[in-house]
């Protein structure tokens, strides 16, 4: 509770109602925010991905004396993280790029920003636990990065856009919001 807080005038940017609105200033900073921390996401996933593969290239198989990266689990699992994490950035950059250029997605944009925060945040999930399963056990210590990872990962299920808030945002400019 702010008591006796004051705001002088000639620092007020904006007044507006609560809720969800188009106001410019509100939607730049939406914009910024989806895809600064959409950007995090992918970047642990990217150093996840990473470390499963120095694990799969540094470790043999106690069962074949063979190194890890020839087990065709492992093989199957870095790629299959590696195909996921393939389609965030393109996406995001795409997104930004748009933005910069002035692209007009209309009554689209928050929910192509939401989306693609979900999205990615799904998408590093899926990468970083390919990464744990490759690594294995030694996640599990103190100290370790990819432990550090997997538990940074899970944080982005509480960063807006939210799944519910973002699935209703899409289904809202899609098809238009709920009678009242």
């Amino acid at each position: 509770m702010l008591d006796g807080a004051v705001a002088a005038p000639d620092r007020v940017v904006r007044r507006l109602d609560p809720g969800p609105n188009a106001d410019p200033f509100v939607s730049a900073i939406f914009a910024c925010f989806e895809l600064f921390l959409s950007a995090v996401y992918a970047g642990i996933a990217e150093r996840a991905l990473e470390v499963a593969i120095d694990a799969a290239t540094a470790r043999t198989s106690a069962r074949t004396g063979r190194p890890r990266s020839e087990d065709p689990g492992v093989r199957r699992r870095i790629a299959e993280a590696a195909l996921a994490l393939d389609g965030v950035a393109p996406q995001l950059v795409g997104l930004a790029r748009d933005l910069a250029d002035g692209t007009d997605h209309g009554e689209y944009w928050f929910a192509l920003l939401s989306g693609a925060k979900v999205r990615t945040v799904q998408t590093a999930r899926e990468v970083v636990d390919a990464a744990v399963r490759v690594v294995g056990g030694a996640t599990y210590f103190a100290g370790n990065e990819l432990g550090r990872l997997q538990r940074d990962v899970l944080a982005g299920v509480f960063h807006p856009s939210s799944d519910d808030g973002a699935l209703a945002t899409i289904a809202n400019a899609r098809l238009g919001p709920l009678p009242d």
